[in-house]
């Protein structure tokens, strides 16, 4: 049995007691053997023991909490890096393809692209058109050729007076020109545009070709075009300077004859309004037409009566059949390259009274018809009146 002694110092002391009974003859305890041993220092490793396990358990518990932390960030890691990969994967993906459309423009582009050696002068790559600017087929075969001749690597003199041009210039600036030049084989001429760039540290000048000979030559022959034309422009001043002076004098005999003019523009603006003024006193009906059907003036026509600007507004002066009537006249007329005048009568029945109408239609020149009508009534009923008398007297006299 263990026990636990509390010391006047207030520590304590661990014990543990082992009894041991001695029995007598009869079987009965006789009496008590009692071992005590000092345990304090077991007691106090054993503590320590404990205090050392919750520290191991507690350090166990945080390794765990490292472990999961860890495992947490290994796994986000590796998702980011899956994210990574598959993005540089779609990067490569993308730039794959950049590259082959690079590659596709390069070799099908309608301009010729060329990349040649600084320090050698040869050819390094071309495309197609650039072949095809030079007369040559294809571009490995003007690769060939232009290596073989070593057109450019033999003219020394112009490719040392190149480079030295580029090294004044800042780095990339685009050089602009144009050579006269002839086809490697069948030896055509050809003015080439060029530009290009030089790029020491890598030794090699890239640029493109386009074929202006036909541009150079138009050129050339509007700088000739426009000095004849120089030519012919002071012949030509000259003459305008003698045709000024006649001009002026044209023009003051002009200026004379439109004051002369003016003056019978009047007179005759004042005559129209005079044979306006007598048109009005005249009981004669009166409708100007245009070749278009529009009606450009009338006169002696009550306002109540006439509605519209086109020749259908007849219809509203006479009944339908006399209007239509009158309006093919019109449409007839119209047609006739001549002039010609057509005349007749029209009768009219309106709340059960008969009117008669005289009318005449004429074209006044290419472009107007005119048409003239009268109302005739009353001549008409005095002419049926007087042949009623007459026709009675001759009754009567025969009688």
């Amino acid at each position: 049995i263990e026990h636990e002694l509390k010391k006047k110092n207030g520590t304590s002391i661990f014990t543990r007691c082992r009894y041991i009974g001695v029995l007598n003859e009869r079987e009965q305890l006789s009496y008590m053997d009692v071992i005590i041993e000092d345990i304090s220092d077991l007691k106090k490793k054993e503590q320590e023991l404990y205090d050392q396990n919750d520290m191991i358990m507690e350090l166990l518990k945080e390794q765990q909490e490292m472990n999961d932390h860890l495992d947490k960030q290994v796994k986000e890691r590796t998702k980011e890096l899956e994210k990574k990969r598959y993005e540089l994967e779609k990067m490569n993906h993308e730039l794959l393809k950049m590259k082959n459309l690079f590659e596709n423009m390069y070799k099908k582009a309608p301009i010729g692209l060329f990349r040649s050696s600084i320090s050698t002068g040869k050819f390094l790559s071309c495309n197609d058109a650039t072949a095809h600017i030079f007369d040559v087929r294809n571009a490995d075969e003007f690769l060939k050729i232009v290596n073989a001749l070593d057109i450019w690597g033999n003219n020394k003199k112009g490719r040392d007076e190149l480079i030295e041009y580029f090294r004044n210039l800042l780095p990339m600036t685009i050089y602009n020109h144009v050579d006269h030049c002839q086809t490697p084989i069948s030896k055509k001429e050809r003015y080439v545009s060029v530009s290009e760039i030089a790029n020491f540290d890598d030794d090699y000048f890239e640029g493109a070709f386009i074929d202006v000979t036909e541009e150079y030559l138009a050129k050339k022959k509007l700088e000739e075009m426009n000095k004849n034309l120089e030519n012919i422009v002071n012949e030509r001043t000259h003459n305008l300077i003698e045709q000024y002076a006649y001009t002026q004098q044209l023009i003051s005999e002009l200026e004379e004859s439109n004051h002369l003019l003016k003056s019978k523009t009047e007179h005759l603006e004042l005559n129209q309004l005079k044979l306006k003024s007598i048109i009005k006193t005249i009981p004669d009906s009166i409708i100007v037409c245009r070749n278009d059907g529009k009606i450009t003036e009338s006169y002696n026509i009550p306002m109540n009566l006439f509605h519209g600007d086109s020749i259908d507004s007849i219809l509203s002066l006479f009944n339908l059949d006399n209007a239509s009537y009158l309006i093919k006249c019109f449409e007839k007329m119209i047609q006739k390259h001549n002039p010609e005048i057509q005349s007749g009568m029209i009768k009219e029945l309106y709340n059960n009274q008969i009117s008669w109408f005289e009318y005449n239609i004429f074209k006044m020149n290419s472009d107007h018809v005119i048409l003239v009508f009268r109302d005739i009534t009353s001549r008409i009923q005095t002419k049926t009146l007087l042949d009623s008398i007459l026709q009675s007297t001759q009754i009567l006299l025969t009688k």
